[in-house]
């Protein structure tokens, strides 16, 4: 089990930091702790279906964490939001330490949360 956090402070040894960059841009004030826990007890991390989940769930609570999405034609919002996200994945990535995780990662290239046709 891994722990996401939004703070600036330095994760727990089994914890995951996540940016509060969008929040911070909207003007609320997140110094106070948020943790979100991605759960990965249920997957065998070092083949390549569980590393891709345990992928996706990191994603996920990342984008959980710095949301909330901003508004279809707020650029500067999804800007802030992306980079939120971006961030938060490659540290938690980082600080979880499995290879074929960040294998996957690296792989994967930048989140994209939405695209227009």
């Amino acid at each position: 089990m891994i722990t996401l956090k939004t703070t600036a402070l330095a994760a727990l040894a089994l914890s995951l930091a996540v940016s509060a960059a969008p929040a911070f841009a909207r003007g609320i004030d997140y110094a106070e702790n948020h943790q979100a826990t991605v759960s990965y007890a249920d997957l065998d991390v070092y083949h390549r279906a569980g590393a891709t989940v345990l992928l996706q769930r990191i994603k996920a609570t990342a984008q959980r964490m710095c949301g909330p999405t901003p508004d279809f034609l707020d650029i500067a919002g999804w800007r802030s939001f992306n980079n939120c996200v971006q961030q938060s994945v490659a540290r938690a990535v980082s600080q979880l330490g499995i290879p074929l995780v960040t294998e996957l990662y690296e792989g994967a290239g930048p989140t994209t949360i939405a695209t227009r046709n």
